[in-house]
């Protein structure tokens, strides 16, 4: 399911498990022509390698994440900090995807981006506390 939703979508996100898109006749009609197999010889070291054969018998490969089959150089990239711009952006998306206003979530960036200047973590975690209109547990 994840291989085909993020070939239709272009990502895998939080609305990827919606029952609308679960339920997709697109991505069941292309799971139908996926076949998933061992690779000879593969140990598990480096990233994952998706290999597309179209019926015409034209393949295409990608590694997972643009990786590289090089285990060394991708101990390398797991331990590269995200920039504060995709933190932002990852951070805006989950908000949106959410529905948290704009100012709450300005707020908690602005409290949360500068924890030096917070005198009492009480009022940094306070707001988190509605963050979202969170549902109470049951």
């Amino acid at each position: 399911y994840l291989f085909a939703r993020g070939m239709l979508d272009g990502d895998i996100y939080l609305d990827s498990f919606s029952e609308e898109k679960l339920r997709d006749p697109r991505v069941h009609a292309l799971m139908a022509k996926m076949t998933l197999g061992p690779v000879n010889g593969w140990r598990g070291l480096g990233t994952g390698r998706l290999t597309i054969r179209k019926a015409s018998g034209e393949t295409k490969s990608f590694d997972a994440l643009g990786g590289s089959r090089d285990p060394q150089l991708e101990d390398y990239r797991r331990n590269v900090n995200m920039t504060d711009a995709e933190i932002a952006k990852k951070f805006d998306r989950a908000c949106a995807y959410m529905r948290v206003a704009d100012a709450q979530r300005d707020n908690a960036r602005a409290v949360w981006g500068n924890l030096r200047d917070v005198k009492d973590i009480g009022d940094a975690v306070r707001t988190l506390a509605t963050f979202g209109n969170p549902k109470p547990l049951a």
